[in-house]
């Protein structure tokens, strides 16, 4: 019956891998789950900066239109003034 310990030896050496195997898939198992929730909170962060990014845009970018509007209503001012010191110039250059 020599078969029979090295049957033995082979099913304890089946089993040492199976729970070596059980052993690192549960490893796996908790990694991944850590990894997910590593993954969520970036998404959040990551959805947090899109939200900052986007609002941040829209002042930029109403800013822009104001300082355009400034600068319009500016450039009005200037062009009536010019407008108005050459009719007072032609006007005492006319009636003397």
């Amino acid at each position: 019956m020599p078969m029979i310990p090295a049957f033995q030896a082979s099913l304890t050496d089946t089993e040492d891998i199976v729970t070596e195997t059980q052993e690192i898939g549960e490893k796996t198992l908790l990694q991944l789950d850590a990894q997910r929730g590593q993954f969520a909170q970036t998404r959040d962060k990551a959805r947090q900066v899109q939200d900052f990014t986007l609002e941040t845009r829209s002042k930029i970018t109403e800013m822009s239109q104001r300082r355009a509007r400034k600068r319009g209503m500016l450039w009005t001012i200037i062009v009536t003034q010019l407008v108005i010191i050459f009719g007072l110039c032609y006007r005492s250059v006319v009636d003397t």
